[in-house]
């Protein structure tokens, strides 16, 4: 008989108000460890404000949201990439000090990085393809490298938990393919628990092991072959969901996990 806690990621009876208004209503998930969970929905859905609470960033109104992790402060133990971000062209650090600070506060080394501390930088700038790039200057770097230089950022702290909102949006065919092999190395490699926000799920489809549909309160929590079955493509939307998602309730998608 085993004690081990079968979830990286839980959210029980969730609610979440701002005021008088409701934005996340009675929201309950398990997402397994070592395995990728995407979290889509419409726009206002709430997203962000789940996020917020998974970091410890906001507090439930009522319910809660618990990462399993190993080190007592769950804040040193989820890496989180935001939504892309420009590079202004006067700042001038390099790929290799931008995730270097990844391992300092990941790490709380107070910029004394030893041996092993550099080995975990280089592979952590590697894993995302970026080795040949490790002294360049991020303003000379595409959108989607800067985007990458932020997940390796984030992986430099060895994270329990990596949480990753939008990170493909607006990034180049090539930089999607190798967004993908770095997901695929850090949950194989580094037994990383994934939660990815995104509309576009094509660079990752054959990863997925769990989708959660969240419209203030969660639509649909299944595998990506359920949701697809309900006649969701798992592919690029430009501007959002299908339309047809958004008048869906509670109820027809719910079917598609029995």
């Amino acid at each position: 008989m085993t004690n081990e806690i079968d979830w990286a990621i839980r959210a029980k009876e969730l609610t979440f108000t701002y005021g008088n208004d409701p934005v996340l209503d009675d929201v309950t998930f398990n997402i397994a460890p070592k395995t990728l969970c995407a979290l889509v929905g419409p726009n206002g859905s709430g997203k962000s404000t789940l996020v917020r609470c998974i970091t410890g960033l906001l507090s439930p109104t009522h319910g809660t949201a618990t990462v399993n992790c190993g080190h007592a402060n769950k804040h040193h133990s989820i890496g989180y990439v935001p939504q892309r971000h420009v590079v202004a062209d006067q700042f001038p650090v390099s790929v290799y000090e931008a995730v270097s600070s990844g391992r300092v506060l990941g790490q709380k080394k107070w910029f004394r990085l030893n041996a092993h501390d550099k080995e975990i930088i280089l592979h952590s700038i590697e894993s995302v393809g970026l080795g040949d790039h490790k002294d360049c200057r991020l303003n000379e770097l595409s959108g989607g490298q800067q985007q990458r230089v932020l997940i390796a950022k984030a992986l430099a702290g060895e994270p329990d938990v990596l949480i990753l909102d939008e990170p493909t949006a607006g990034v180049d065919a090539a930089s999607q393919e190798l967004f993908r092999e770095a997901i695929s190395h850090t949950i194989k490699e580094h037994s990383t628990t994934v939660l990815l926000i995104s509309h576009e799920l094509s660079a990752v489809a054959d990863l997925v092991d769990q989708i959660i549909v969240l419209k203030n309160k969660v639509l649909f929590d299944g595998t990506p072959h359920e949701l697809i079955e309900q006649g969701v493509s798992l592919g690029i939307h430009q501007h959002d969901l299908p339309v047809w998602l958004e008048g869906l309730n509670s109820d027809s998608l719910s079917k598609a996990a029995k």
